[in-house]
């Protein structure tokens, strides 16, 4: 499926925020056109990340929303999928700021739901190994407890 199929979808971008500073207007930058609008949730973050996007950001897709108390992750990407399905999304995709998903990935993850072969999406990050070197050998260790039997 090419890149122009994809953008008759609105395909939206949730983008939980604490604590990510300016690694996040990389994140923005490297998402793809076939991307509808772009949610990021500032999580009552102390770097106030909305107010750094708004500054630095004129990506015309993004939208910011903020939270007067931190809600953690759960919370950010349920409201930021709240208000992705409010401005009637078709699909979302959840990412997070700190750049550990390449944005490049994102059109792989939806191919399957625009053409109608699957209904939901997830990534696994231990699928390829090679993608773990940018991980903290702590939360790496962690990942893979949390996520075998």
């Amino acid at each position: 499926m090419d890149e122009s199929q994809m953008r008759t979808f609105r395909i939206a971008i949730v983008i939980p925020c604490y604590k990510v500073g300016e690694r996040v207007l990389d994140v923005i930058r490297r998402i793809g056109d076939c991307c509808w609008r772009i949610y990021i949730v500032d999580d009552a973050c102390p770097e106030h990340v909305g107010n750094l996007v708004e500054a630095q950001c004129t990506d015309t897709r993004v939208r910011v929303i903020r939270h007067d108390t931190n809600l953690g992750v759960g919370g950010a990407v349920i409201t930021g999928y709240r208000q992705a399905i409010n401005d009637d999304a078709q699909i979302i995709v959840k990412i997070d700021g700190d750049g550990q998903l390449d944005p490049a990935l994102i059109e792989e993850f939806v191919a399957p739901l625009v053409s109608g072969q699957a209904d939901y999406a997830k990534g696994n990050r231990f699928f390829d190994l090679e993608g773990l070197k940018g991980m903290p050998g702590i939360r790496a260790f962690g990942n893979a407890v949390l996520s075998f039997p």
